[in-house]
C-alpha cells in the first residue's frame, strides 16, 4: 500500500508541475508575442515612409 501511495503522490505533483510549467510557457510566448508587435509597430513607424501610412479612419482589405 505504501508504494502506492507514493506513487499517486507522484503522479500527482508530475501532473501539477506540468500544469505550472505550461502556463508558465504560455505566458512567456504571450510576452514574447506583446514584445514583438511593439517592436515591429515601432520599427514601422521608425523605418516607413509617410507616404505608405495610412490615416485615421482607413481600412485595408486584403
Amino acid at each position: 500500500m505504501f508504494p502506492v501511495r507514493i506513487f499517486i503522490k507522484r503522479k500527482r505533483t508530475d501532473w501539477l508541475l506540468m500544469v505550472i510549467s505550461g502556463n508558465n510557457l504560455m505566458i512567456n510566448f504571450m510576452a514574447a508575442m506583446v514584445r514583438w508587435q511593439a517592436l515591429s509597430d515601432l520599427y514601422r513607424e521608425k523605418y516607413s515612409s509617410p507616404h505608405l501610412r495610412l490615416h485615421p479612419g482607413t481600412e485595408v482589405y486584403h
